[in-house]
């Protein structure tokens, strides 16, 4: 997402301690000086394309640690 921002094809919400240096340096703007933090990450791929591999042994992995209920994935 920040290279398609960077690039000028659109916006992205980011983490701000991830892409500060970009921001320091100008390769991305900050527009607002405040931060959204949900607490949550979400793990996606297209649907017009199985999950890869490594994408199902991680999205387990994380269901085997009780990180995640298990109605999260369909």
């Amino acid at each position: 997402m920040a290279d398609i921002a960077k690039a000028g094809l659109g916006i992205a919400l980011l983490p701000y301690d991830m892409f500060k240096r970009r921001i320091s340096e100008g390769r991305l703007v900050r527009p607002f000086p405040f931060e959204v933090t949900i607490g949550k990450y979400w793990l996606t791929h297209l649907k017009s394309k199985p999950a890869l591999p490594a994408t199902i042994l991680f999205k387990n992995w994380l269901l085997t640690l009780g990180a995640v209920p298990q109605n999260t994935f369909s």
